[in-house]
């Protein structure tokens, strides 16, 4: 059995034994410094660590600025300062990601309506258009939040040059091949 070497492991320890252990109480956490400080606030304006190491008046040059605020940002003190400020954000602005996710929903279907075109004598051509890539951007952001594929998959490509019936008959056909394909719940 190995030695329990952290406060929780030794005191999980000594409650398998059935004795009281004395547990030495966390090392109280250090405030943050007036630049760590400034360095959190500058950092959730624009999410960038370097521009906020600068801009919070450390000094750098080169890459440093780059490598002490990836330092600054594996700083647990400084790590839980920034969720802090985001979380208090975002119950300030009433945004969370039910609130993203219903608002890509609406970017899909305002996408995805289609829009006769007319022809230059002002009369209707038969076809439609839509803002396919507004859609597939969309999409994208929902699917990478859901973890609906890999990033390794290769891309796929659309053709947007079809009629409305054979966009339809696309839709049926890929469909039913989900069907087909997708195991039984049963």
């Amino acid at each position: 059995m190995k030695q329990p070497r952290t406060a929780q492991e030794i005191a999980d320890w000594a409650a398998e034994q059935g004795s009281p252990a004395e547990v030495t109480p966390a090392a109280p956490k250090k405030p943050l410094t007036p630049k760590q400080q400034r360095f959190v606030e500058e950092y959730l304006v624009d999410l960038c660590a370097s521009a906020a190491y600068k801009r919070a008046g450390y000094k750098a040059r080169g890459n440093a600025a780059e490598v002490s605020a990836c330092q600054l940002l594996r700083n647990p003190q400084v790590q839980a300062a920034i969720q802090a400020g985001m979380q208090k954000r975002s119950k300030r602005i009433e945004i969370d990601q039910d609130w993203v996710l219903e608002n890509l929903r609406g970017v899909v279907a305002r996408a995805l309506q289609e829009e006769q075109i007319y022809g230059r004598d002002g009369k209707p051509t038969g076809e439609y258009r839509f803002d396919s890539s507004g859609a597939n951007r969309a999409l994208e952001l929902v699917g990478r939040h859901l973890k609906m594929w890999d990033d390794d998959r290769p891309a796929v490509n659309v053709n947007i040059n079809l009629t409305r019936e054979e966009r339809l008959e696309r839709i049926r056909s890929l469909t039913d091949e989900a069907r087909t394909a997708a195991p039984s719940r049963n």
